[in-house]
């Protein structure tokens, strides 16, 4: 009975892997202070500084045309809610992914949020991801934890 029942698994065992979807951004770094300003405003400068790297496939240095079109979300939850940015997948801003890494920094990976916020003290979490023009998710989600601590 025992051999019967692993070869009614065996199709599924072997379609699952090619039912799998890659995605084509395949690494995203984002880098910020674990206390960084109550003021997303500020994080562009002083000691705040928030910088998020990407990289995707592609063939003889250039980008797939997907990630080239895609937008990126950069939103900051608390407890799994949404609490700041104002894109969504659909209205995030364009990547401009021109490159199979690429990397914003200071002033414009701030501005990625599409909004300044004051954050009240509390533990929170940076993510990022891309989508497609059509509003598809080209990454998982590339997070980061940080915590605001009274000042």
């Amino acid at each position: 009975m025992k051999p019967m029942w692993m070869l009614l698994l065996l199709p599924f065992t072997v379609a699952m892997p090619a039912l799998a979807q890659t995605n084509p951004v395949t690494a995203i770094n984002i880098t910020l202070p674990a206390n960084p300003d109550a003021n997303t405003a500020n994080w562009g400068t002083d000691t705040s500084l928030l910088t998020i790297a990407a990289t995707a496939k592609g063939t003889a240095g250039r980008v797939d045309p997907a990630v080239a079109e895609s937008r990126i979300l950069v939103i900051i939850k608390k407890g799994g809610t949404k609490i700041c940015g104002a894109h969504t997948g659909a209205s995030a801003p364009a990547a401009n992914f021109n490159a199979p890494t690429k990397e914003w920094s200071s002033r414009n990976a701030v501005a990625l949020l599409g909004q300044d916020c004051i954050l009240p003290p509390g533990d929170y979490e940076l993510s990022v991801q891309f989508f497609s023009a059509k509003g598809v998710a080209l990454s998982a989600p590339g997070t980061k934890a940080f915590s605001v601590k009274k000042r």
